[in-house]
């Protein structure tokens, strides 16, 4: 699969992913997912998205989704999930409310 997105990690980035993966303390997903980015960094190892998500129990394309967030939205975005834009149900209650 042809790779339109490639990841090139400054060595602050390199470094903050390998210190969230070394102490080991945080959500499972983050922990995860950067070492998918530390995996797929063409001046790390260079896997492709198949080799990264045979190696860390994902799809190919989460890994894909998380090669095209690093590239437009940085680091930050590609480690935390995104907001939901709607709530899981529509409030009962509005603003308009009175006893």
């Amino acid at each position: 699969m042809l790779k339109t997105y490639i990841v090139r990690l400054s060595q602050e980035e390199r470094q903050t992913l390998k210190d969230l993966v070394s102490i080991g303390k945080g959500a499972a997903y983050k922990i995860k997912h950067a070492n998918i980015l530390l995996n797929i960094d063409v001046n790390g190892q260079g896997w492709t998205d198949e080799e990264a998500a045979a190696a860390f129990s994902c799809h190919r394309n989460t890994v894909a989704n998380l090669r095209e967030r690093l590239v437009n939205e940085g680091v930050e975005s590609a480690l935390s999930r995104k907001p939901r834009k709607t709530p899981p149900r529509q409030p009962i209650i509005d603003a308009d409310f009175s006893r």
